[in-house]
């Protein structure tokens, strides 16, 4: 029930701002230029902000980075064990073996 109204909803909207700038305000250029904007910075920031994920780096190879990640990830999340680390890097490398001979 909820997705329905939300899709009539978000259908309505789009109708009505396409009406609006097609026939009202041919001015939609700013509108254009503002997402164009966004869509530059959130770039830009997701390229500086964002690391790959500690189960990529772990089938790259990269378990020390990994463990960087996923320590900085129990930092954001308060979460205060060290030696869970070793851990789940421990398993998930299990995990990718049982996997790769798996398929292979």
């Amino acid at each position: 029930m909820f997705g329905t109204a939300f899709n009539f909803i978000d259908c309505t909207t789009g109708l009505l701002i396409t009406l609006y700038f097609d026939y009202i305000n041919n001015h939609y250029i700013y509108v254009v230029c503002v997402g164009l904007a966004m869509t530059a910075v959130s770039s830009v920031l997701s390229f500086v902000w964002l690391v790959e994920s500690p189960l990529w780096q772990l089938k790259m190879g990269r378990v020390q980075s990994a463990k960087q990640t996923l320590f900085r990830m129990m930092q954001m999340n308060g979460v205060a064990c060290a030696d869970e680390i070793e851990r789940v890097c421990e398993s998930c490398l299990l995990g990718i073996a049982v996997t790769s001979t798996d398929n292979g």
